[in-house]
């Protein structure tokens, strides 16, 4: 995806603050929670400099939370517990949406009408709890599928047409050894 959700995600929340902004008082900084070292950090940074960049009037801050997710999770759940007001933005395993906005911690996201043609039908639900959007994915975790072109013509449509077909394989003189690995 191009600037994609994370960068919409953050430009929803920065316009909801800039509508909070009262004049005389102290300007908001939009505070973006997540893990901030290796790839996911590099990610981040990208996109809060892409935001920045395209959002000059809007600060934003980046909050850094342990990379390790069950340290990450018992964090969130002691700030938001302590209703903190602070980070804004979470980066969040997708496990956790329900569990949050049940809490009452995270807000709704479909009055902002995010995007949502180039992503699967899956990650949304996932991030969806009592038929209500509540997140976005930052990245996705896809599978693929790879086949010997020697022993398949074409991928297999199923699982079981999957199943079937490495047992065929394996079952061949000189076939592999295992039909999926």
């Amino acid at each position: 995806m191009s600037s994609g959700p994370p960068l919409l995600a953050l430009l929803l929340l920065a316009i909801g603050l800039a509508a909070c902004t009262v004049p005389g008082e102290p300007e908001r900084v939009l505070t973006v929670s997540g893990s901030a070292v290796g790839a996911e950090g590099q990610v981040l940074a990208r996109q809060v400099e892409r935001f920045r960049a395209e959002n000059p009037g809007v600060r934003v801050a980046v909050q850094s939370a342990p990379d390790d997710a069950t340290q990450r999770h018992q964090l969130y759940v002691q700030w938001l517990n302590a209703r903190l007001g602070t980070p804004d933005v979470l980066q969040l395993d997708v496990i956790w949406t329900p569990e949050f906005a049940a809490a009452g911690w995270l807000l709704p996201l479909d009055g902002f009408s995010p995007p949502r043609d180039d992503l699967f039908p899956a990650s949304l639900a996932a991030d969806s709890w009592q038929g209500k959007l509540f997140a976005m994915p930052w990245f996705l975790d896809v599978g693929m599928l790879y086949w010997r072109t020697d022993l398949l013509a074409a991928p297999p449509p199923t699982l079981d047409e999957l199943a079937a077909q490495a047992r065929r394989a394996m079952a061949t003189p000189g076939g592999p050894r295992s039909g999926f690995v």
